[in-house]
């Protein structure tokens, strides 16, 4: 196991890369790294307030149920990471630029939160919460949406083709031209009871 590089009384990192650090937990608040890589480091009920990433990249790396209170995203990416019991509605919305890459996402919060044409693209998003969000032209392509949640929720001009699992009301979601494939896309006939039968 290698340890947490942070315990020192530092907190500017800047064009660094940080490898297997799987001990992360604990208080990492008010650090700022600039233009880091992050690969298969472990993040687990770490404090992260007014922790500022910019155009940094993260690479399988895995944050569990962490503190995101004022977080600033700024460019960042995360790629094949697993995202657990995220609340990113507590994050600085100001700076809020994240691309997800074929990353899992378990129980993360999205409710309200303004994310015009973010990227989900490939992505699992089991057990998320998007209600209320305006996610309009966002990317779900290839998603899986497995028991997450949709309502009064702006969907106009996303992309669903080749979307899995999701369950979408369309008398409480706004989805005018939304794109979805065939046959997934007669999930949305299971709300209204409307069953259809295939020649």
């Amino acid at each position: 196991m290698t340890l947490s590089p942070f315990a020192a009384n530092r907190f500017e990192f800047e064009d660094q890369t940080f490898q297997d650090i799987t001990d992360l937990g604990g208080d990492m608040s008010h650090r700022r790294f600039t233009g880091c890589t992050f690969r298969k480091c472990r993040f687990t009920e770490s404090n992260l307030t007014g922790v500022h990433f910019d155009d940094c990249r993260l690479v399988e790396c895995q944050f569990t149920l962490c503190n995101l209170n004022d977080v600033k995203l700024q460019e960042v990416t995360f790629a094949t990471c697993k995202l657990v019991g995220l609340d990113f509605t507590v994050c600085d919305s100001f700076l809020l630029e994240m691309k997800l890459e074929d990353c899992m996402l378990s129980g993360a919060n999205f409710s309200r939160m303004s994310l015009e044409g973010q990227n989900f693209g490939g992505c699992e998003l089991h057990n998320c919460d998007f209600i209320g969000a305006d996610l309009r032209k966002a990317d779900f392509s290839g998603a899986d949406l497995h028991n997450s949640v949709f309502h009064h929720t702006d969907l106009r001009n996303c992309d669903f083709r080749d979307a899995r699992n999701y369950l979408i009301n369309p008398t409480e979601n706004k989805l005018a031209k939304a794109r979805f494939s065939w046959p997934e896309a007669l999930a949305l006939l299971e709300v209204l009871e409307i069953e259809v039968k295939v020649l």
